[in-house]
C-alpha cells in the first residue's frame, strides 16, 4: 500500500527493508525519546515482520515514511492494538534523528491519521508518551491531540476523528503546519 503526500509518502515495507528498520531502531538520535536504541537479530526482525506487516493483522498497520522525491525511507509510522469495541489504537511515529524538521514527520502523521480515521474506520488515536519526552508531548498538543491523563509510565494524548477532520480535512492544506 502507498499513501502519497506532497513531500512524503507512506508505503508498506518489504522484507528487504528490514536492514533499514534495524538501523533505525538502533540509532541513538532517533530512539532517544522513546526509551533508547535497541538492536534485534535478523531472525527476531523476521518474526516481527510477519504479524506486523506480512501477512499482518487486523489490529496493526505499519508503514515506512519515505521522501517522495528520492523514495528513500526516513522513518516509520504505524498504529497498533486496534480495539474494535472502542475504535481506538496506539500511535507510533519516528523520523530519523538527522532528518527531523524537514516536514516529513508532520505530513506522515496527517497521512497516517487520514487513513486511520477516514479509510480504516478508527475513531480515536492514542499516543502514550514517556513523561520525560516533553518535546513529543508539545508536538502532539500542537498537532491537535489533547492530554487525556497520565500514569507513572506515560502521559496519554488522544485525538478523535471529528477533531482531526476539523483540523485537517481535505482542502484545509493539511500538509503544511498552521
Amino acid at each position: 500500500m502507498r499513501i502519497e503526500g506532497e513531500r512524503a509518502l507512506l508505503r508498506t515495507p518489504a522484507i528487504t527493508d528490514l536492514p533499514y528498520l534495524r538501523r533505525l531502531w538502533a540509532d541513538p538520535a532517533t530512539m532517544k525519546e522513546v526509551g533508547g536504541p535497541f538492536e534485534i537479530s535478523d531472525e527476531r526482525a523476521r518474526r516481527w515482520f510477519a504479524p506486523m506487516v506480512d501477512p499482518g493483522s487486523g489490529r496493526d498497520r505499519y508503514f515506512l515514511i519515505c521522501d517522495k522525491q528520492s523514495g528513500e525511507p526516513v522513518g516509520e509510522a504505524s498504529f497498533h492494538r486496534y480495539d474494535p469495541a472502542e475504535r481506538s489504537a496506539e500511535l507510533n511515529i519516528k523520523v530519523e534523528g538527522q532528518r527531523r524538521f524537514g516536514g516529513h514527520g508532520f505530513e506522515a502523521l496527517v497521512l497516517l491519521l487520514d487513513y486511520y480515521f477516514n479509510t480504516f474506520g478508527g475513531g480515536v488515536m492514542i499516543d502514550p508518551l514517556a513523561p520525560a519526552n516533553v518535546s513529543g508531548q508539545r508536538a502532539m498538543a500542537r498537532f491537535g491531540f489533547a492530554r487525556a491523563g497520565a500514569t507513572e509510565e506515560a502521559v496519554i494524548f488522544k485525538l478523535e476523528r471529528e477533531r482531526f477532520n476539523q483540523l485537517y480535512a481535505k482542502g484545509h492544506s493539511p500538509c503544511a503546519p498552521s
